[in-house]
């Protein structure tokens, strides 16, 4: 339930370093440079595992949503990724060197590199699940895979895959999964079982909103902003302004 943000080019939102079973929840993470990053520490110090990151915004983070860091000893394992809304950052999840992973329920959407990128690097980091995800509009692509790791895009039939915006398979037999296999670029795997639907009721976030008006003033003194946004969904948007001692205000 925090707000963390501004964090610009030179502050990650929240760093994990050697920990185990620790929970992030319910989180706005903004405009950070990485917005939940999993960080190594010393030899023998340098995997966090059966963590939880999960119902969180994490949007417009400089470099990625999500960073598993480059370990040199052990993996970053059995973390559980869910139901987070991971939007407008260069990469939505980045994990290097990280083994029995689930990423699930997610809503990856419109990031500027890739949606999920999964990196096997030298020294392994395989056997991730990744499944009952939304890819929407990732703008290079929506999932990328680096050596050749085995990972599993899909949880079985009639269970399902992910739902990818740019599939272009048929479903012949109407049973809302895709007729032929969505192929995970780079890699030797595949989402066997794509979603032709959005899972879990897709709903977008708004945009970030247009703010006019003065930055200062006077106590007692009226003025007048304006705040303009678009819901991709046209619900309807309601503002909250939080004001700082300094006249400042954030956005909520």
């Amino acid at each position: 339930d925090c707000y963390i943000h501004q964090g610009k080019d030179s502050y990650d939102g929240i760093v994990f370093y050697n920990v185990t079973n620790g929970v992030i929840e319910k989180n706005i993470i903004t405009e950070n440079r990485n917005g939940v990053m999993f960080r190594t520490q010393e030899n023998g110090k340098e995997n966090s595992e059966y963590n939880i990151i999960r119902n969180n915004s994490i949007t417009n983070n400089s470099n990625d949503g999500i960073h598993f860091e480059h370990t040199g000893y052990g993996y970053h394992n059995n973390n559980t990724i869910a139901h987070n809304i991971l939007l407008n950052n260069s990469k939505g999840i980045y994990l290097i060197m990280s083994e029995y992973n689930l990423i699930v329920s997610n809503n990856i959407i419109s990031n500027n590199e890739v949606g999920v990128m999964l990196d096997m690097c030298e020294g392994g980091g395989e056997f991730n699940r990744i499944h009952h995800n939304n890819f929407v509009n990732n703008v290079v692509k929506q999932a990328y895979e680096l050596g050749g790791p085995i990972n599993t895009w899909d949880h079985g039939y009639p269970s399902g895959g992910n739902y990818w915006s740019d599939y272009t398979g048929e479903d012949n037999d109407g049973d809302g999964i895709g007729d032929t296999p969505y192929e995970i670029p780079e890699g030797i795997n595949e989402d066997r079982y794509p979603l032709m639907d959005p899972w879990g009721g897709l709903n977008l976030p708004p945009n970030k909103p247009s703010i006019n008006g003065p930055i200062s003033g006077k106590p007692g003194v009226e003025y007048d902003y304006s705040f303009v946004t678009h819901d991709p969904d046209d619900d309807d948007v309601k503002y909250v302004i939080d004001w700082y001692t300094t006249g400042e205000f954030i956005e909520t």
